[in-house]
């Protein structure tokens, strides 16, 4: 009797135990197909993703190369993992409400906006799938939400607004003195604008006063600038806008005929000749933007993933540029640079 009890419960070990298995196994299967979003490789199913973007510029770029930069870093390979749609508006309107439309119509898996203008119309028209954005200066201002935290539930992505602080610093440590500056801005862009009134109020904490002239065209700019440089202004710190970044070599010419050092907002622009730029790495923000876009991807709700403030900021000195207004580049400015520049 006692060989019979001992051999039930060896039986009923085995059994627990073969339970205990399938119950890991269970879980094991469970966590696994809570991350079924976010599957890449051979046999895993291909997601649609979209990318539109408002114009032509070293932005839009940035940002784009920048998705593809993060997707690749997360093992994604498009054409296997996803398929990519991107289209451009071309700076038209019309065009833009006409990419948005198709893209209501497709639904991607996500679409990803680039400009303000191309956020503005994306949230007039997309409610019902994820819209993740990058190169938007105040995506709360465009009606992105009430703050990075309580935003629209299928609307998240990065914020490039600029470092004006870091601008206005910079600025004061390259040439002492300065106390009146310039900028053109576009009154047709929410994002120009902005910039514009958040540049204004940090030069006026510092005791620097700001002259600001609107452009609406391209055709516009080469005068507006020639007007700006005749203002008596000490430094042109152009803020960054679809228009007048398409348009910076022009604004730079009109300065240096005048002999006015021009600071700016992005990178790309030293290559024109401006003295330096304090700007957002939009690379790095659409390299944020994919990371968000992953997570959607995965499986977590759009609506729980904050917004965010791009998470890298350079600072590029054209030392040429430097020389030729006649501004020294001490050891301190330096080494507050990323990046010195020394033959452009």
């Amino acid at each position: 009797m006692r060989s019979s009890w001992r051999e039930i419960a060896a039986v009923i070990r085995r059994l627990l135990f073969g339970l205990l298995l399938i119950a890991a196994a269970s879980l094991l299967l469970l966590f696994s197909e809570s991350g079924r979003g976010a599957e890449k490789g051979p046999g895993a199913p291909q997601r649609r993703l979209y990318f539109t973007g408002y114009t032509d510029s070293p932005m839009n770029e940035d940002c784009l190369q920048g998705v593809l930069d993060g997707l690749a870093s997360a093992g994604w390979v498009r054409g296997r993992d996803y398929d990519l749609t991107i289209r451009n508006a071309q700076g038209d309107m019309t065009t833009l409400n006409s990419i948005i439309d198709d893209a209501a119509q497709r639904r991607p898996d996500v679409l990803f906006t680039s400009s303000t203008p191309t956020l503005q119309v994306a949230l007039r028209k997309i409610t019902d799938f994820p819209v993740v954005f990058t190169n938007s200066a105040d995506p709360l201002a465009a009606g992105a939400g009430l703050s990075f935290e309580n935003h629209r539930p299928n609307v998240t992505g990065t914020c490039t607004m600029s470092d004006f602080d870091g601008m206005v610093s910079f600025l004061e440590a390259l040439k002492p003195g300065v106390d009146l500056i310039g900028t053109l801005f576009v009154p047709g862009e929410i994002n120009s604008v902005v910039y514009r009134d958040r540049l204004e109020r940090t030069a006026r904490r510092a005791g620097i006063a700001l002259e600001s002239i609107p452009v609406s065209s391209p055709s516009e700019v080469s005068g507006a600038a020639q007007v700006l440089c005749s203002k008596g202004i000490d430094a042109v710190v152009q803020v960054a806008d679809n228009l007048t970044s398409a348009s910076i070599a022009g604004i730079i010419q009109q300065a240096r005929v005048s002999h006015i050092p021009v600071l700016v907002f992005l990178s790309e622009d030293v290559r024109q000749g401006a003295v330096a730029a304090v700007a957002r790495d939009y690379r790095q923000a659409g390299r944020d933007a994919a990371k968000s876009a992953l997570r959607i991807l995965g499986g977590e709700s759009c609506a729980r993933i904050p917004i965010r403030l791009v998470s890298r900021t350079k600072v590029i000195i054209n030392a040429r540029a430097a020389r030729e207004f006649g501004l020294p580049l001490n050891d301190a400015l330096r080494r507050r640079a990323d990046e010195v520049v020394e033959d452009r």
